[in-house]
């Protein structure tokens, strides 16, 4: 359905937060580099970052009801070394394996809902070469 449709039939009434918008978020990373041996740098990383409550699109009369996505918080560490222009890692992304809603749309043929959550439990081995 094109954008302009979907804008001419939503409802909303002065002071409604805009559709997906985060009234509260915010990340924090720690890392820590050590020194191993002659030009091998090790280091540790953790990061948390936290989504807030989000209301979908606007309903599409004044009784009709909009979604809510529920606030999440995800959780990411990798450990690695680097040696020269390499750098090697192990990470583990959304630790908590959460599902975290990233955003849906709806049909307006069903009534339905079709929604995106967040990357699911990652467990993986990186290796890059900055030229």
């Amino acid at each position: 359905m094109p954008a302009a449709a979907v804008a001419a039939g939503a409802y909303g009434l002065s002071g409604d937060r805009l559709p997906y918008s985060i009234p509260w978020s915010g990340g924090i990373t720690v890392n820590q580099s050590i020194p191993l041996s002659s030009g091998w740098t090790g280091f540790a990383e953790a990061s948390v970052a936290y989504v807030g409550l989000r209301y979908g699109e606007f309903a599409y009369n004044s009784v009709a009801l909009r979604a809510q996505f529920p606030a999440y918080a995800r959780t990411d560490l990798s450990i690695g070394a680097r040696f020269d222009s390499w750098r090697f890692n192990w990470y583990v992304n959304n630790v908590g394996d959460r599902r975290g809603i990233a955003g849906a749309v709806s049909s307006l043929e069903n009534g339905n809902y079709y929604g995106a959550i967040i990357q699911p439990l990652t467990v993986g081995f990186g290796a890059v070469r900055t030229f």
